[in-house]
């Protein structure tokens, strides 16, 4: 290919975060034309990764560890490459923050559109189902994007077990949170509960449906029952209990009971919710430590949903007596 439309002789060309990817890709261009290329990393690590990554591409570069967020870091740059290479002729912003608010934004009216469908009652089985798989596939994405990006920054693929850990323990969290917050609504009324099904009504449906994709996510929501059975052996007695003693007609008083006392928890559940942990999965990135995220959710959450079940079984069993 003939450059010699661009030529870049004698400029000097700062390329922000051009360790690698699109920025390294831009910096091998620049350079081909006879740019001076200087690069931006974050961190050490990158930092070695890039020069070894020009050198091997042919690429005399200059690489510089600072943060684009810190105006101070950045100047110090600047100066620093000014006093090393020269003045710099040409800025490359390829560097900068992922604007995550509208996503996350998206996904919290997600939320609140799937409450709205429990209380309205305009919803559909299979709807509730792909949007819960749905919610599962945009974490999954999150935790691997995570993990590519340390394992780059930190030269280990280590990262990426921490993202089946912390993969595992939300499926487990989630499946729980929107166990509780289904029964507390179910504890309102049986028509805005309706969502809260045992597990042998689950098992009858996915039984008479039609072989099809709506039976094969109804055999994972099956599963994903039997899981929540499982966990919550005192709660499955008081129902068996509540269902004995009165059928489908709970009387008032004890609903209210039961609604007053599950409140007192959802402090607790709503740590557990998309909501609760996106804001803090949003602040986490923008300091930066995002490793800080996968700790989050595997140490700080489960013990989160150990104190939430064991207050639960506890609060079920009074209803026992």
């Amino acid at each position: 290919m003939n450059l010699s439309a661009f030529d870049l002789k004698g400029k000097v060309a700062l390329i922000t975060g051009g360790a690698h990817g699109i920025g390294f890709s831009i910096a091998v261009g620049m350079a081909q034309c006879g740019a001076t290329v200087c690069f931006n990393c974050s961190n050490e690590g990158s930092l070695e990764k890039g020069i070894a990554a020009y050198k091997e591409a042919g690429v005399e570069a200059h690489g510089y560890v600072a943060d684009v967020t810190d105006e101070a870091a950045v100047n110090a740059m600047v100066a620093k490459i000014k006093e090393e290479v020269g003045p710099v002729d040409i800025l490359v912003n390829n560097a900068g923050l992922m604007k995550r608010v509208p996503m996350i934004f998206a996904n919290i009216l997600d939320c609140v559109d799937g409450q709205l469908a429990r209380l309205t009652g305009i919803k559909s089985a299979i709807g509730r189902i792909l949007d819960g798989f749905a919610g599962d596939i945009w974490f999954a994405s999150i935790y691997i994007g995570f993990a590519l990006r340390l394992s780059h920054d930190y030269g280990t693929d280590w990262f990426f077990a921490l993202a089946v850990l912390s993969g595992l323990s939300h499926l487990v969290q989630a499946n729980i949170t929107d166990y509780y917050k289904t029964l507390h609504l179910y504890f309102i009324s049986k028509d805005k509960g309706s969502e809260f099904q045992s597990l042998e009504q689950v098992e009858a449906k996915h039984k008479e449906m039609k072989y099809g994709i709506n039976k094969f996510f109804y055999f994972l929501y099956r599963w994903y029952t039997m899981l929540q059975v499982k966990a919550t052996p005192t709660l499955q007695s008081m129902l068996q209990n509540l269902h004995a003693k009165y059928g489908d007609n709970i009387p008032e008083n004890i609903r209210v009971d039961f609604r007053k006392q599950s409140r007192h928890l959802m402090r607790y559940i709503d740590l557990l919710t998309f909501n609760g942990r996106t804001m803090v999965m949003f602040v986490i990135v923008l300091t930066g430590q995002v490793w800080a995220y996968y700790l989050y959710e595997i140490i700080v959450l489960n013990i989160v949903l150990a104190i939430v079940m064991r207050k639960h079984e506890k609060m079920c069993a009074s209803f026992l007596g």
